[in-house]
């Protein structure tokens, strides 16, 4: 049964159409070419196919005999619309329109029965016959790869004005080119497509056809379906390594790309829509959102938040109605600007992702004790986050940089527990941000293309919610770049190539902690714009270590001269950290302070794990 909204100009369409067929098969020629009604896809068909008449006229003979009862009995009676009937109506039908690899057939438009060819009966294909019907349902297997996008608020003129340009450029094949767009959200082009009258859908890249064959069906398929239902396909670049190279140069419907374009070359050409096309308009909704004198409040903080953390506009409200009222009370504006950054931060809920955990940053610069130097260029990472907006943006050094770079990437090299982790911890916390913590072992895979696609899940991951990234011993994949000697090697290096090309497009903070840097490739180091070496702790830094290592509401029986014993024993602070942990247990399990014997045990313990003898220590009895 039709849809009743197709009823009423398909009945209008076919009074004309039904008629003028049945008599053209008693002169047995075709009628000339009808009058489309705009109401049916016909039209759309034969432009999205580039048909010749004759064939588009073939799918209107086809379909008025499906749906037109009369026009039906007479070729029921005449042995149906055969190959030997079409070429007697329409003598410029050619034997490419009905070949295989025609585009009416290769499309699944129509299907010729068996037997001999000239007696082969034409049929359209059952979707296609609902289709022009009025039906605007997407078959089950063309359906699985794809989901509809709904806008969640109407686009601004600004951002439909810019996706109209590029998708109106046409290359030399008459294909609208590929539209990259870095900075803009999926529901952000439904909006900008709703403009133009496109609906828009989003391609779920692990459901395509895994067999070549089936999956250039489904290719061509959706760009018919794409054609006929005036739809455009939003493609992540996040995920880009899921698919196959030659996806993007094939899909021949509307194509939009959220991110950077992919490292191989396109045949297809490229049209990329600057950030700051979209960003303008991101902006202006997170200024109509906290309005104007909170607006002016936080000045470029607030283009800084909008810019980092991809909000839609359900959290975005949420935001504004929760933190809005705190902001507008707080006195000092750098206050104003964190509680903005604390609140849009965690307006995201995080989702599972192989190979990383999300969690809550701990501590504060007074719990680091690393030496000066070392603290400076700390601090400068806090502060090339934080001034990212005005230097970046506002100055204009991102434009100049070709819009990479934007981020901060650091690199956190020195021996297992010199402070790397709890330094990351503390920009985060500084920062307010909470941390998606990697673990490369479960990130890395000895399948082709895994890795690549785990790492673009985990950035897809840090960009939704504007986490601080920290990849630990990342000398696992940042080792120097082997030989090639199979094929495992080249994808190997394509991986690290595909890691680090991200972390520069990434507009947040990346730290990559390593015990080894002595193992990573030069050519590596050079692309972090920040390069941090955590020695061992000093004597003096020993001692401020241990008296951190207890907390304000740990009962301490140590004194002075206990604490300068103690920092004489050359221990990372990390390990200085699990030996005041060994004795806060020793001292809850008998009931009493933390005493010099208990750290002096613990201590041993520690240094027993790396096979070091404990020294003699000059304190009070435990010596």
């Amino acid at each position: 049964m039709l849809p009743d909204r197709a009823v009423d100009p398909l009945a209008e369409w076919l009074a004309a159409v039904g008629p003028r067929w049945r008599d053209a098969l008693e002169q047995g020629r075709a009628p000339a070419m009808a009058s489309l009604h705009p109401a049916l896809p016909l039209a759309r068909l034969g432009a999205a196919l580039a048909l010749e008449p004759a064939a588009l006229t073939l799918v209107e003979l086809l379909f008025a005999a499906e749906t037109d009862e009369a026009l039906a009995l007479r070729l029921e009676a005449a042995g149906g619309v055969t190959v030997a009937l079409a070429q007697r109506l329409l003598p410029a039908l050619t034997p490419d329109d009905l070949a295989l690899a025609g585009a009416l057939r290769s499309h699944d438009v129509l299907h010729v029965g068996e037997g001999p060819r000239v007696r082969a009966r034409l049929r359209l294909d059952p979707a296609m016959l609902d289709r022009l019907g009025g039906g605007g349902l997407i078959e089950p297997w063309l359906g699985a790869a794809v989901r509809r996008i709904e806008p969640t608020e109407p686009a601004p003129a600004s951002a439909i004005r810019a996706l109209a340009l590029a998708l109106a450029e046409r290359g030399p094949d008459g294909l609208s080119p590929i539209v990259a767009i870095d900075g803009a959200r999926a529901d952000q082009v439904a909006a900008s497509a709703a403009g133009l009258g496109l609906a828009a859908f989003r391609l779920l890249p692990d459901a395509l056809p895994v067999d070549p064959v089936d999956r250039r069906r489904w290719q061509r398929r959706w760009a018919l379906h794409a054609a006929l239902e005036e739809a455009v396909l939003v493609v992540t670049a996040r995920a880009e390594a899921a698919l196959p190279a030659d996806l993007l140069d094939d899909l021949t419907g509307h194509v939009v790309l959220l991110g950077n374009p992919p490292a191989h070359g396109l045949a297809r050409p490229i049209r990329i829509v600057a950030s700051s096309e979209a960003h303008d308009d991101v902006a202006a909704r997170w200024l109509r959102a906290f309005g104007a004198p909170t607006a002016r409040r936080l000045g470029p903080a607030i283009a800084g938040a909008a810019r980092r953390f991809a909000l839609d506009a359900a959290q975005l409200a949420r935001v504004a109605a929760e933190a809005g009222p705190r902001i507008a009370a707080e006195p000092d504006a750098t206050a104003a600007a964190r509680l903005l950054w604390r609140a849009a931060a965690r307006a995201v809920s995080p989702v599972a992702v192989t190979g990383c955990v999300r969690r809550e940053p701990q501590g504060g610069w007074d719990d680091l004790v690393v030496p000066q130097a070392l603290a400076a260029t700390l601090r400068r990472i806090e502060s090339h986050l934080r001034h990212a907006e005005q230097v970046m943006h506002g100055w204009g050094f991102a434009a100049r940089m070709g819009g990479r770079g934007t981020g901060v990437a650091a690199l956190f090299a020195g021996p297992s527990g010199t402070g790397k982790t709890m330094a990351a911890e503390v920009i985060a916390a500084a920062l307010d941000l909470p941390i998606l913590e990697v673990d490369l072992a479960q990130l890395t895979s000895k399948y082709i293309g895994e890795t690549s696609k785990n790492i673009a899940a985990i950035f897809a991951e840090a960009e939704r919610t504007g986490a601080a990234m920290v990849w630990n011993e990342g000398d696992a994949i940042f080792g120097a770049r082997g030989q090639v000697v199979q094929a495992s090697d080249r994808h190997v290096n394509a991986e690290v190539g595909d890691l680090l090309q991200r972390i520069e497009a990434f507009t947040g903070l990346t730290i990559v902690t390593t015990n080894l840097k002595a193992s990573i490739d030069a050519a590596f180091l050079r692309r972090f714009r920040f390069v941090a070496d955590f020695p061992l702790p000093s004597e003096v830094e020993r001692r401020a270590i241990w008296r951190r290592a207890f907390p304000p509401g740990t009962p301490l029986a140590l004194d002075e001269a206990t604490w300068g014993a103690l920092a004489t024993v050359g221990l990372s602070g990390g390990a200085i950290r699990n030996a005041a942990l060994g004795a806060a247990f020793a001292a809850a399990a008998a009931g009493t302070e933390v005493r010099a014997a208990m750290v002096v045990e613990a201590l041993a313990d520690e240094l027993a794990k790396s096979g070091q003898p404990m020294p003699v220590l000059a304190i009070g009895g435990a010596a």
